[in-house]
């Protein structure tokens, strides 16, 4: 059976995602598998399994991630395969963000699939109830004025309206019009946090998303920031400018045994859970200021 999930809505439609991934982990811990064609060499892994089948002999069990992706010998490798996935009793879930409806092999996945399910925008009646629900995870409330606000400013955008619904309950409302902040500042939160200023990073944080910066352009920045203090410590410092290899070795000070390493490698992990799927930047990089 063929399962087909997709939509703009990415909050609700990875929320599904993962339930399947927990139904394969709890009914068939070492029988199914997950390919994300964002991945390096996944058109060889696609002509070394589908095409010469030696994962799908038997009943497979697959969750198959951004499958548009593929190049077109790979797309010709799967819609072969796709027909024989809907008579042998296989379960094989696509998902998809978006809806690329002029792309072939999405075109044969809308007309093969046994299920499918897209999730758009939600009505303005449909929002309000999603968040209430949200609340009552929480065990939380809000006053109405505050939900029609936040709804009424981040609209679809669950991800970023999950975040203020939290951030509501604890007292905090970003407001409509926030100060434009310069982007010298993406560095300001590198500084903030080298200097163990993690109270201070993570407020600088929140008032660069509010002025329009992205998570991810942040996270590339601390990335840098951090690797950078890494390799001054390690005396790697050829090809870094002397004025920032000198506020490097201040901020080393700051740390003490693997704590640097430690932040490294929490940032790389965040960046790999994000890609599979398994969470966010915007929200990991919260966490990642409280915790190190």
């Amino acid at each position: 059976m063929i399962y087909l999930i997709y939509g703009d809505d990415t909050k609700r439609s990875r929320a599904l995602l993962h339930d399947f991934e927990n139904r394969f982990r709890k009914e068939t811990p070492s029988a199914w598998h997950r390919i994300d064609a964002r991945e390096e060499n996944v058109d060889e892994m696609i002509t070394q399994t589908v095409g010469a089948r030696s994962l799908f002999t038997e009943k497979t069990y697959l969750l198959f991630l951004h499958a548009t992706k593929l190049s077109d010998t790979s797309k010709a490798i799967l819609g072969v395969q796709l027909k024989e996935w809907t008579r042998d009793g296989s379960v094989i879930l696509f998902y998809e963000e978006g809806a690329p409806t002029s792309d072939s092999l999405f075109k044969k996945l809308i007309k093969l699939a046994s299920k499918k399910q897209e999730f758009g925008a939600l009505s303005s009646a449909l929002l309000s109830r999603w968040v209430d629900e949200e609340l009552k995870k929480q065990g939380a409330t809000l006053p109405v004025a505050t939900k029609h606000f936040l709804v009424e400013q981040y609209g679809n955008d669950l991800w970023r309206l999950t975040l203020e619904l939290e951030k509501a309950t604890l007292g905090y409302i970003a407001g409509a019009h926030e100060e434009k902040l310069p982007e010298r500042d993406l560095f300001a939160v590198g500084d903030l946090w080298g200097s163990r200023e993690r109270e201070r990073a993570f407020l600088k944080y929140q008032r660069m998303l509010e002025s329009g910066f992205g998570a991810d352009q942040v996270f590339r920045t601390l990335l840098w920031h951090v690797k950078t203090m890494l390799l001054v410590a390690r005396k790697e410092t050829k090809g870094i400018h002397p004025f920032v290899a000198g506020k490097a070795a201040r901020q080393l000070k700051n740390f003490t045994g693997d704590a640097l390493a430690r932040a490294y490698e929490a940032l790389l992990m965040l960046d790999v859970k994000e890609k599979w799927g398994k969470g966010s930047i915007e929200f990991g990089l919260y966490h990642f200021f409280l915790t190190n």
